[in-house]
């Protein structure tokens, strides 16, 4: 795996355990999974490198746009922020159990 670049050790110093960090041990359990299930070494590289572009994409979205997350009742609001093509109107997203509902709303 390593020589397929998708696991690399944290760099440490001669004569001490490898160090690895937890985007590489995600991507070691994803391929042990991968395997288990039958796919093939090559295929499983292929899938965690699409599933860590994903995971990627997603961490730049939280980062760059999720403002706040707040509680309203039982219910977690996330609200992204101004929306680019709609002036003074933001996004939110409402998790409440196992139901999320995306919704619109002004502001000044």
């Amino acid at each position: 795996m390593g020589k397929k670049g998708l696991i690399n050790s944290v760099q440490r110093g001669d004569g001490t355990n490898k160090r690895y960090t937890l985007k590489s041990i995600i991507a070691i359990i994803f391929i042990k999974t991968q395997l288990d299930e039958g796919y093939t070494l090559a295929k499983a590289a292929e899938e965690v490198q699409q599933y860590l572009k994903n995971s990627d994409a997603l961490e730049l979205l939280v980062s760059t746009r999720l403002q706040s997350i707040s509680a309203d009742g039982d219910a977690t609001v996330f609200d992204f922020g101004p929306i680019d093509n709609l002036p003074n109107k933001k996004l939110f997203a409402t998790v409440l159990k196992q139901d999320v509902k995306l919704s619109v709303e002004e502001y000044n």
